[in-house]
């Protein structure tokens, strides 16, 4: 004879492997990345923007413009680039007419 207990236990097992065995949710189709094809370049480089709004672009001052990237913060209507040629100071105030505050 099967005691109680035994026939819980295996029912539970029972139950967990049934549980297991459902079919799996669908997982999504993978977006493509726009980044992908984009035209190499130092000034003409293809472009790939999400989720925001190009409103300017500002060419920095001879002497600045390096062969690596560079890094930015923003201070109220400040953004500060930096590289390894110094740093720049833009005014944005008027988010479509940066202008250049001061340069190192």
């Amino acid at each position: 004879m099967i005691s109680p207990v035994r026939s819980c236990a295996a029912l539970a097992v029972l139950s967990v492997i049934v549980g297991c065995s459902s079919s799996p949710t669908p997982t999504p189709a993978p977006v493509a990345d726009p980044r992908i094809g984009l035209k190499a370049g130092l000034m003409n480089a293809g472009e790939a923007v999400g989720n925001l709004k190009v409103t300017a672009k500002a060419v920095s001052p001879p002497g600045f413009l390096g062969s690596t990237n560079s890094d930015l913060a923003f201070k109220g209507n400040y953004v500060i680039q930096g590289n390894y040629n110094g740093y720049q100071i833009w005014d944005i105030s008027n988010p479509a007419a940066p202008s250049l505050r001061q340069g190192c």
